[in-house]
């Protein structure tokens, strides 16, 4: 069986991370471990984005089940997100699309008007046994578009604050047994300012990476990224605001590094005092034996706003529809749904509101974020999200550059979004 870590064994890694997947509940690791006799011999082609520390543990899951239902077999394959969607909205269309797979709720809209995911009908939520009741308001309605069902919640992730405890110490961050986190902006510049020193620097920021945290922080300003008919608005006073404290934190105040590939990694290495990103990072630092923090994402602004987002499976549609493959479908979406306390050693946070208040997941380091509820706001599913985000990153990395005025590359990416045809 492949292994979820480098180095480590899967039942190893189970053990360390704390909740192997009979901790779900009692009777499910026996059901796993059972072989389904009745039905014909199946192979799935499953497609995800998870190239990160979570794509591990979806990595293990896929083995798991298979283990359980031999009669099913799973061809995974993982890339990143924008390689996701380019190789999706040309391989459906051409019947070589997968039978299931996974991404976010704001991509429903670009993919239910162009036929490339089926509806999940009454019969199918029958199968599944999955109930409104039983999940996260925003994460059961992130799978419905236009009155329809298209995707089925996993979990929530979701943005926060890393913080590195030796670095805090060091720089006198530190009260009784734990670190000061910074929840505002001046607190923020304070504790970036004391942790910038030599080759060290306070905190990592946006470069060459997803725009996630500057969205939250334009909706902690008061900005949005799409107005009520779906057209951009990152070049409003709001969003100007917010890009240019990024490029302040690296050629104002320094407090940040360049020529940073990854801040995950950076952080993870020592370079920074802090990081602002997605808890699916949490795996990649326990694995390090990192002596970390996982704090709330700080309030810079006007109002406390934290981005978050849900995966979600999603059934493909077929040139040639296969019965049996689509009920094979239905039958892995469950198995991972049932055994989701295991997913959330990817760092994550179930959708299934009653994992998350099981001492499996309450002993996680991210069970602190499940607190940020009430301030949660999803990207907007509109249709031109999916070039919002190939096209806004760049802008950042010129902004922080600092070979761009913010006015100049947030007008150019506004534009150039609004002549988009999707």
């Amino acid at each position: 069986m492949t292994d979820v870590r480098r180095g480590m064994t899967r039942r190893r890694f189970l053990q360390v991370a704390g909740a192997s997947t009979a901790a779900v509940t009692g009777g499910l690791w026996r059901t796993e471990r059972r072989t389904s006799a009745a039905a014909p011999n199946v192979t799935l082609n499953f497609w995800n984005g998870l190239t990160g520390p979570d794509g591990r543990v979806m990595e293990g899951l896929v083995n798991d089940f298979m283990s359980a239902k031999r009669n099913v077999k799973i061809e995974q394959q993982q890339m990143v997100w924008t390689d996701f969607h380019t190789k999706m909205l040309t391989a459906v269309p051409a019947g070589q699309g997968p039978d299931v797979a996974i991404m976010h709720t704001y991509e429903v809209p670009r993919y239910v008007e162009v036929g490339a995911v089926t509806e999940f009908t009454d019969a199918d939520l029958k199968t599944l046994d999955l109930q409104q009741k039983d999940f996260n308001p925003k994460a059961w309605e992130g799978g419905i578009h236009k009155g329809k069902r298209y995707s089925v919640p996993l979990d929530i992730h979701c943005m926060c604050m890393y913080l590195n405890n030796p670095m805090f110490k060091a720089a006198g961050l530190w009260d009784g047994n734990k670190p000061k986190v910074p929840g505002t902006m001046e607190e923020y510049l304070a504790a970036a300012k004391a942790l910038t020193k030599g080759d060290q620097y306070g905190t990592g920021w946006l470069q060459r990476g997803a725009p996630w945290a500057y969205q939250m922080f334009l909706w902690q300003n008061g900005g949005d990224l799409f107005d009520a008919a779906g057209e951009p608005t990152l070049n409003t006073p709001a969003a100007l605001e917010v890009a240019q404290f990024l490029q302040d934190m690296n050629k104002k105040y320094h407090y940040t590094a360049e020529g940073i590939t990854s801040t995950a990694d950076a952080f993870r290495t020592g370079k920074f005092g802090m990081v602002i990103h997605g808890d699916w990072n949490i795996p990649a630092f326990v694995a390090a034996k990192m002596d970390f923090t996982v704090a709330h994402a700080p309030r810079l602004f006007k109002t406390r706003v934290v981005w978050a987002g849900s995966h979600q499976f999603y059934l493909p549609t077929q040139r040639r529809p296969d019965e049996a493959k689509r009920q094979a479908a239905i039958e892995f979406i469950k198995w991972i749904s049932d055994h989701s306390l295991a997913w959330t050693q990817g760092g994550h946070i179930p959708a299934r509101t009653a994992l998350a208040k099981t001492p499996g997941f309450q002993s996680r380091k991210q069970a602190i974020l499940v607190e940020d509820t009430p301030y949660w706001r999803f990207m907007p599913a509109a249709p031109k999200i999916l070039v919002e985000e190939s096209t806004l990153p760049v802008a950042l990395e010129k902004i922080f550059l600092g070979n761009a005025t913010p006015k100049e590359a947030l007008e150019a990416v506004n534009a150039e979004i609004k002549r988009a045809r999707v």
